[in-house]
């Protein structure tokens, strides 16, 4: 069962996909899961805190002193509110304050200063990023699952497309081309309905937009302050890091590069608490990483909407079959000597509908445009052949009728 898993996550050798789709289970699926990789390598390999302690401190204490402050899940950021009663972003930056990372809370601390208490998250960072890697896998999988329910499967066109961009002979290329338009000629001829492949790709489409949408959505809030929730964090990447003022580079507060570790110890029945300075140099590398992911992700989202808004208006409107089917016939290796309008309609709607349409651009997309080409000529020679013999038969059968009519008379 692993087995199986692990070949719907990596394997690549029959898919039905175009360039957006492979954008989100290929590219981002693989660049999240090498960042993950990076990451959790940096953590283990180099200390994630370095911590100021005391001098009195011993080395096991030191270590520990390291892991209790690296293990506590709460981070306070001081309260400072201005005359609006907003709250800014980098307040604790400008006022020389330095968050405060403990295992509880503290309503009130440092000379009366009221903290706002959230979650840190830097500790799991490499697991965040492999659960982001794998929705953006999922929808690819769903559609390997259900894509059968249509009555064509991509190990069958992957067998009959391989190897064919190696042929050097026309005979051999020929052969493949009618090899696989009989085969679509065969599906497009035994399923109900016209629009099952094309509908599951759209939907599978959709799916891969709420995903990108839904992920920078949430990317964005966790940066930002929850009082800056309804801004942008392209505020902080282009208004700060990308400036060639004096502007200094401000750290989303998810990733403070130095934090006051405050821990009690119980000593001679007695608690003390202790407060140390801590350095967080994985913080650098994960601030940057995630601005990176946030610019990524924005580029995804108009990449992705935009091959659904074009897949739907393809898919919507029958002059765009007919045009694909037109642009792929005068590139086949034996064009028909005439092309009529009407005729490429009735071909594109009788024979292939939207979704024989729809395999071959994502044949095209995974392949190669010469081999769809090719298809697409032996598609129309058959149907063109099938037409003349329609058409001489009804010829024979309306003279033969004339003549039993003149004989008649």
């Amino acid at each position: 069962m692993s087995g199986d898993l692990l070949s719907l996550l990596f394997q690549r050798e029959a898919t039905f996909e175009d360039r957006a789709d492979r954008l989100s289970n290929v590219w981002t699926f693989g660049l999240l899961v090498l960042l993950a990789i990076l990451l959790a390598w940096r953590q283990e390999t180099y200390s994630p805190i370095e911590c100021l302690s005391p001098p009195e401190m011993t080395g096991q204490q030191i270590r520990t002193t390291g892991l209790i402050c690296w293990n506590s899940y709460l981070i306070h950021y001081p309260q400072r509110k201005n005359n609006n009663g907003s709250f800014p972003v980098d307040t604790f930056l400008q006022t020389y304050k330095i968050p405060v990372v403990s295992r509880k809370i503290y309503a009130k601390s440092l000379n009366g200063v009221d903290y706002d208490v959230y979650h840190t998250y830097y500790q799991w960072i490499p697991l965040i990023l492999l659960l982001q890697s794998l929705l953006f896998k999922l929808p690819e999988v769903l559609f390997h699952v259900l894509h059968g329910y249509c009555g064509i499967t991509f190990q069958k066109i992957a067998a009959l497309t391989n190897g064919y961009q190696a042929l050097t002979t026309s005979e051999d290329r020929r052969r493949i081309s009618q090899e696989i338009a009989a085969y679509i000629q065969n599906w497009c001829s035994l399923v109900t309905s016209r629009w099952c492949f094309t509908g599951l790709h759209i939907f599978i489409k959709i799916l891969y937009c709420i995903n990108v949408i839904i992920q920078l959505s949430l990317l964005n809030n966790f940066l930002m302050f929850q009082q800056d929730k309804f801004g942008s964090y392209a505020s902080t990447i282009f208004g700060w890091d990308l400036s060639w003022n004096s502007t200094p580079v401000y750290h989303s507060f998810r990733f403070p590069p130095t934090v006051l570790c405050m821990f009690d110890i119980p000593l001679m029945q007695n608690i003390h608490q202790f407060s140390v300075l801590c350095e967080l140099p994985s913080n650098i590398l994960n601030d940057k990483v995630f601005k990176f992911i946030w610019i990524w992700l924005v580029f995804v989202c108009v990449m992705t909407i935009g091959s659904l808004c074009s897949r739907i208006v393809q898919s919507v409107f029958p002059y765009f079959r007919k045009k694909y089917v037109v642009t792929y016939l005068q590139m086949s290796c034996e064009p028909p000597h005439s092309i009529h309008g009407n005729d490429v309609m009735k071909f594109t709607e009788t024979v292939l509908g939207e979704d024989g349409v729809m395999v071959l651009k994502l044949t095209g997309d995974n392949s190669s445009d010469l081999l769809v080409s090719d298809v697409i000529g032996a598609l129309y020679e058959k149907w063109s052949q099938s037409r003349s013999k329609e058409t001489a038969a009804m010829r024979k059968v309306s003279d033969t009728e004339m003549l039993v009519r003149e004989s008649a008379t």
